[in-house]
């Protein structure tokens, strides 16, 4: 029997390079944005359909004789730019999860190109979310349902922004470990 691992006189034995250890750190980074990013695009896409489901409904319901006392022109007409306001803001989401999640697999794969993906990505998703929720502040106006609003509005958004910014600092802290990519030569 002939053992394949065996070395003749005059060959050379390549070693296959060690595969690179992760960092904790970065490992833990990614799983966790994974996990968070694949439940941010679901949560659009909920509801976004939850929002065309709504103006639908709100639109058939509006033309009630009832509702149309109930609420006036003028409610119709916010409630229809509080619906535009969320559609735009389940777009943006399900599109910059998607974004995000791909810098997020290049960090995975050790690239560094994947940081600024990411970074991006989360940057403009969230000042998108800043400009909707001032957006709907202004159009929720006051009273009892306007505080509520107001409150849960501009807690989700700080405690957003707050975590987007966390993430890309803890990101930026594992620059270190990802490599820039190779330049393509066109020859």
């Amino acid at each position: 029997m002939e053992n394949s691992n065996m070395q003749f006189a005059g060959e050379e034995t390549v070693m296959a390079p060690e595969p690179r250890k992760r960092p904790k750190f970065l490992k833990i980074l990614c799983i966790i944005s994974f996990a968070g990013l694949g439940f941010k695009f679901i949560s659009g896409a909920i509801g976004l359909v939850a929002t065309l489901l709504l103006s639908s409904r709100m639109s058939a319901f509006s033309q009630s004789e009832e509702m149309g006392r109930m609420m006036g022109l003028q409610g119709e007409d916010v409630m229809a730019k509080v619906n535009f306001l969320n559609i735009i803001n389940n777009i943006t989401v399900m599109v910059f999860s998607l974004v995000s999640l791909l810098g997020v697999f290049l960090m995975w794969k050790y690239k560094r190109s994947g940081f600024f993906v990411y970074t991006v990505s989360r940057i403009i998703s969230l000042l998108v979310l800043i400009f909707v929720s001032i957006q709907t502040l202004n159009l929720m106006g006051s009273g009892t349902m306007g505080e509520v609003t107001t409150i849960t509005t501009i807690v989700r958004t700080i405690g957003t922004v707050v975590l987007g910014i966390a993430f890309i600092i803890m990101y930026a802290l594992n620059l270190k470990h990802l490599k820039p990519e190779e330049p393509v030569s066109h020859i």
